[in-house]
């Protein structure tokens, strides 16, 4: 309200009390003298106070209360004093009096007066029994007991003894009545006597010591008694503690306690092992529970190690090594705890001269450990001082490792290092095994080894740290491995702080990188040390060198975030009620690491502007943007195109902010549409145990392959299940382009030559759109059914090319069902050795029934048994025609050709001379594949020099072919390796070529080369050709690597809708270099683009002589920005700048703009860039940032 001027005619109204009215109730008889006073409460709208008078069972009460404001009721409550023998309170609810609040019954006074709201007042309840031994009697003092009964509202408890000699003590415990559902649990707590359980629950059948077998106990009606107990034995664990053979017992003999634990219960018992004795029983009464282990702990001594763990072979001190048990109710025995002989290490600490500065003291862990065994010590060394003495004690053993530990950071000093006697070392290889068995080792002197240092300054670029300051993690790295790290932080109100690195000497002509690492929404994620400055790549980072001395003034200035701004909206509508929240998201590849900021509509309103912050990129790096919502009206992710949002991530717009801000990256959410069916099992069919997993997807027609997926289960025992899917509502046209890079390195032999492709779409954003599509499942569970079906109004259909499509263009599409396809037909036949032959060891067969109809290959697997010649098969496929069937060894083939296809005449060795086999009338038998002996062609398969598997598996194929036959074998190389060896069989015959292929995975080489005796090459006409007519050797292959990235942009006649694309390709010779070009595959309607066009410099080319050589010898190329070609394109001759000189003071901004020359020019977009950013920055718009003092345009 705005008290600003005065304000009259705000009038009140007083709020009339209702009235609540019942009556109040004893269970049974008459109020005593006096009468019994009552409490009624209605929460805090109101009270009142009633008295029942002396001999009569109720009285009347009324109480005013308070509307509710939420506009609920009221809970009734009455107190009355305990002196009465009645329970102290309780809650009205219509079937009677409760306990629990959550069960009381709201009464609601809202806009009328409520009468008979009567309440019974309730008398406690009782619960007895007895609680005894399971057998004998208690000991002399007896046994305390604590008798507890608890539900969720109430408990009572009682302590009773078991007297000494007697078996059993009874009990007698008061309580409310509980209410329905809300039974007691009875339990005994045994506190005073170790061998019982400290817990036991009461059940009729029998008491027991686990909480959810306790038997509920109702006392809601009536009494209840005979709830007896037993108390319950604890299980115990015994063994011997056996003295060692040599070991030497005190006179007084040796106190031992023995300790069984969990870390949570612990339980134990004392052991006296006599003078002269070599072994003692010990027992330990222990509750049932698990992860427990058993040890021994000594007063320190001169002879045995003060504690020691049991563990399967043996006792050690290693608490890591114990044997972890668990105990129900029965005893263990057997457990032997051997006494651990005490060695001794002993020698001095050596310190460097001034180490340690101006500390009074520092800290070093000793300590030695050998697989088994652990043992270690802190020394404490004064100021000033050079050496120390220290003792470490161990058990008695061999293959111990020293070393020494540094506890806290300390300058020019490793943190640690491992005993050797030529000197310590950094290595735990190279440490000195030590040998304890016999006798302790004195004069084992460790020095501490000195290190480098790197130190320098962390600076902020401009103003100072924030409240709390800013934490920030320097680290140096080497090509060794070797690496350190530093935590510092700027203090608030500062611009700066220090940094030091105790490093290793780095090898002569190799040095560290040096990098910082910070959490900030103001500063880059990762910068590293250049002579030229802060970088935000590893790349750029110079290398510091401390073979020698010690590298001062590595100063890190942190680097500042970029800013990603736009709008995001609505297409056609406005936020619902409570608005809508979206998250927008940059994720850059060089990072790894997502920038998010939620960007909030309000409701009614259809945008909302948003800011992110991310780190500069390096250019061929930039960022993807992306919107992510929760909401069905809209499709769920998103990616940002300048033309507009895409949903396929592939046709993003890269983000560059190298340069400087990048702004109007604005974003419309993508309306959905439903899809909805249902997916059902053939008739008669039901899910099995555990349910039938299916995966619905929707594919969309004449685009890029973008698909939309959901999982579904068809429950078990059920038939069918629902499914629905959001499909976006339209989507833009496509332009499928193939771009293709391509060397012939500058020489005459074609072996060397290069030719590398990938695939672009470019949307066309022209008003009209596309809404069909394919709708099908996929199912990998089991063979019963076919991989794949596809919708049609005709039914569930096996291949896309026979589906029907799904348009949304208009609303929501139901009953898009689909009936999971059953392998109906089979093909039958005999996979057979040569005549003659019978298998040396098992042979494994893979039958494939290719079909090009089909997204998927039917296969099974077969085995011919050692000593056999042949193996039947039957492979189940759906009903169509055309399959090839192909047999693949797996293992060994005693010599057959590796692989051929089915055909009438006999096994041939290409798909294109195989028999078609049709199984749409029937099934098909006798498709019996006759392996044939082949001559021998084996190799190696190698990765580049120095290159090794850094993952679990990495497949390829090995392949020979010629004009008639190819023959392929899978080759994996193990994690760890750099080569493989291959073998596969040919028919004898002429021309073969030996290549590898592999899957574009990670884009790491080149997917095929071919053998050539002098190096592998990508160019199969440069391979060399083989006559085979015997086992011929040495045939090895190496894959290619793709070392280097040609990347850039590639965008409609108009500069707009660009998207990003990469080309891994090797490093072309020194002077030479690729040429790139794109070729139109699909979406050029009406021909509207050049089918091709040439990378210039001068800008795209329809004449491949003006192509551009783009050359990536030594470093990746980016930035190669391609525009499909119209044939009336209007190029810019000329641009100018609106402004001819400029002075612009530093963080002030001046907006560039730009004029061409001609006006009607095609392509009018220009990309901003700056030659050195720690002088100026530009963004996206041209908006020009000063970072020097002053800076002149």
């Amino acid at each position: 309200m705005d008290v600003s001027t005065d304000i009259d005619g705000v009038d009140l109204s007083l709020i009339v009390k209702k009235t609540i009215s019942g009556k109040v109730y004893l269970p049974e008889g008459t109020a005593p003298k006096g009468g019994i006073k009552v409490e009624i409460y209605a929460e805090d709208a109101g009270d009142t106070w009633v008295t029942i008078p002396e001999g009569e069972s109720s009285a009347e009460y009324t109480m005013k209360v308070l509307p509710n404001l939420q506009g609920g009721g009221y809970k009734i409550k009455y107190v009355v004093s305990a002196n009465y023998d009645l329970v102290g309170y309780g809650y009205y609810n219509k079937n009677g009096t409760v306990r629990n609040s959550k069960l009381a019954q709201p009464v609601d006074a809202n806009y009328k007066d409520v009468e008979n709201i009567d309440i019974e007042l309730m008398r406690p309840r009782r619960i007895t029994g007895k609680v005894s031994l399971p057998e004998g009697v208690a000991p002399s003092g007896g046994i305390l007991i604590n008798i507890a009964v608890f539900n969720e509202t109430d408990g009572n408890s009682q302590i009773i003894m078991i007297p000494g000699g007697s078996s059993s003590a009874s009990y007698s415990i008061s309580l409310p009545p509980n209410d329905p559902g809300y039974e007691y649990i009875v339990r005994y707590e045994n506190w005073s006597n170790n061998v019982y359980t400290t817990y036991g629950y009461y059940n009729s059948k029998e008491t027991t010591n686990n909480m959810s077998q306790a038997q509920p106990v109702d006392v809601n009606e009536k009494d209840a008694s005979n709830i007896n107990m037993v108390l319950l034995r604890k299980a115990m664990v015994s063994g011997i503690i056996e003295v060692p053979e040599n070991g030497i017992i005190p006179e007084a003999g040796l106190n031992v306690r023995i300790y069984v634990s969990n870390d949570v219960e612990t339980y134990s018992t004392n052991v006296r092992i006599p003078y002269g004795a070599a072994s003692v029983p010990y027992s330990v009464h222990v509750e049932a529970g698990s992860g427990y282990r058993l040890f021994y702990v000594l007063d320190s001594n001169d002879s045995f190690m003060e504690y020691g763990y049991y563990g399967d072979s043996g006792v050690y001190t290693d608490k890591m090594r114990a044997k972890v048990f668990s105990i129900n109710d029965e005893n263990i025995s057997g457990f032997k705890l051997k006494l651990l002989e005490k060695r001794r290490i002993s020698g001095k600490l050596i310190l460097p001269a001034g180490a340690f500065g101006n500390e009074n003291y520092f800290e070093v862990s000793i300590s030695a450990e050998n697989g088994f065994d652990t043992g270690a010590a802190k020394i404490f060394v004064p100021y000033g001082k050079t050496e120390v003495n220290y003792i470490l004690s161990l058990p008695s053993g061999e293959g111990y490792i020293l070393k020494y530990e540094i506890l806290q950071k300390t300058k020019g000093l490793a943190a640690v290092g491992y005993y050797n006697t030529e000197g310590t070392v950094r290595n735990k290889n190279e440490a000195e095994v030590l040998d304890l068995r016999e006798m302790d080792m004195a004069n084992v002197d460790i020095p501490l080894i000195q290190d480098m240092t790197i130190s320098g300054t962390i600076k902020i670029p401009q103003g100072a740290a924030p409240a709390g300051g800013i934490r920030v993690v320097v680290t140096a790295t080497d090509e060794s491995g070797n690496s350190s790290s530093d935590i510092v932080t700027v203090p608030e109100g500062e611009s700066s702080a220090d940094y030091y690195l105790n490093v290793p000497p780095n090898a002569y002509n190799s040095g560290y990188k040096v990098r910082y690492g910070v959490t900030s929404d103001e500063y880059a994620t990762l910068g590293y040390y250049s002579e030229n400055g802060t970088k935000v790549l590893s790349d750029e980072a110079t290398l510091v060198d401390v073979s020698s001395t010690n590298a001062e003034n590595i100063n890190l200035m942190l680097i500042e975030k970029k800013i990603v701004s736009g709008i995001v909206s609505i297409p056609e509508g406005v936020a619902g009620k409570g608005g809508l929240s979206v998250t927008i998201i940059a994720t850059s590849k060089l990072f790894g690491v997502d920038n998010t900021v939620i960007a909030f509509i309000p409701e009614g309103e259809s945008m909302a502007p948003y800011t992110l912050r991310v780190s500069p990129n390096v250019e061929g790096a930039d960022y993807i943007l992306s919107y992510q919502v929760d909401n069905n009206a809209y499709i769920n992710n998103g990616y940002y195109n300048e033309a507009g949002t895409v949903v396929d991530i592939n046709m993003a717009t890269p983000v560059d902010v190298s340069n400087g801000d990048y702004t109007n990256a604005n974003i419309s959410l993508i309306r959905s549409r439903k899809i909805s069916g249902k997916v059902t099992l053939p008739e008669g069919e039901t899910a099995p145990k555990g349910g039938l997993l299916v995966t619905v997807f929707a594919e969309k027609t004449d685009y890029t392959g973008y698909r939309v997926t959901k999982s579904v289960t068809i429950p078990e025992k059920q038939s069918s299940v629902n499914y629905i899917l959001y499909v976006p509502e339209s989507t833009s046209k496509v332009v499928g382009l193939n771009l293709q890079a391509s060397t012939g390195n500058g020489t005459e032999d074609k072996a060397d030559d290069n030719v590398l492709n990938t695939q672009v779409f470019v949307p066309v954003i022209d008003g009209s759109g596309n809404s069909q599509y394919k709708v099908g499942y996929s199912y990998t569970q089991d063979e019963q059914y076919f991989r794949s079906g596809f919708y049609s109004k005709n039914g569930t259909v096996p291949a896309i090319d026979m589906a029907g499509t799904v348009d949304v263009a208009k609303n929501d599409v139901q009953n898009v069902d689909f009936v999971l396809l059953k392998k109906n037909r089979t093909i039958k036949g005999t996979v057979k050795l040569p005549d003659g032959k019978t298998a040396s060891g098992n042979i494994e067969v893979e039958i494939t029934a290719e079909n090009d109809a089909l997204d998927f290959a039917p296969q099974k697997t077969v085995t011919i048994s050692k000593g056999k010649a042949s193996v039947e098969y039957e492979i189940a496929v759906p009903s169509l025609d055309n399959y090839r069937i192909k047999y693949t060894i797996k293992s060994t083939s005693d010599g057959c050709v590796t692989s051929g296809y089915y055909a009438k005449a006999g096994t041939v060795g290409k798909r294109e001379l195989s028999t078609p086999i049709n199984t749409s009338s029937g099934d098909v038998k006798e498709i019996n594949l006759n392996l044939i002996p082949g001559m021998e062609i084996r190799g190696r398969v190698s990765l580049p020099a120095g290159r090794q598997v850094d993952r679990n598996d990495f497949w390829l194929w090995v392949s020979a072919s010629n004009e008639n036959y190819e023959s392929s074998v899978y080759v994996r190389i193990s994690k760890g390796s750099s080569s493989a060896s291959y073998s596969l069989y040919v028919p004898e015959g002429s021309d073969y070529i030996v290549s590898y292929s592999i899957l574009p995975l990670f884009g790491e080489y080149v997917e095929k080369g071919y053998h050539n005796t002098s190096v592998t090459t990508a160019n199969k006409d440069s391979a060399t050709k083989y006559n085979v007519t015997k086992n011929i050797s040495g045939i090895n292959l190496t894959l290619l690597p793709l070392e280097r990235a040609i990347s850039g942009t590639v965008s409609l006649p108009d500069g707009t809708a660009s998207v990003g694309y990469t080309i891994n390709v090797p490093a072309n010779n020194r002077g030479n270099g690729y040429q790139l070009e794109y070729s139109v595959v699909s979406g050029n309607t009406g021909g509207i683009y050049n089918d091709k066009g040439y990378f210039s410099i001068s800008g795209t080319s329809a004449d491949k002589e003006q192509a551009s050589i783009i050359d990536v010898s030594s470093r990746n190329s980016t930035g190669n920005s391609l525009t499909l070609l119209t044939y009336a394109m209007v190029p810019v001759n000329a641009i100018m700048l609106d402004k001819y000189q400029v002075t612009v003071q530093s963080g002030k901004t001046v907006n560039l703009k730009v004029k061409y020359l001609p006006e009607n020019a095609t392509n009018k977009t220009v990309k901003w860039t700056t030659s050195n950013s720690n002088v100026a920055e530009v963004s996206s718009e041209g908006v020009v940032k000063a970072k020097a003092t002053e800076l002149q345009l």
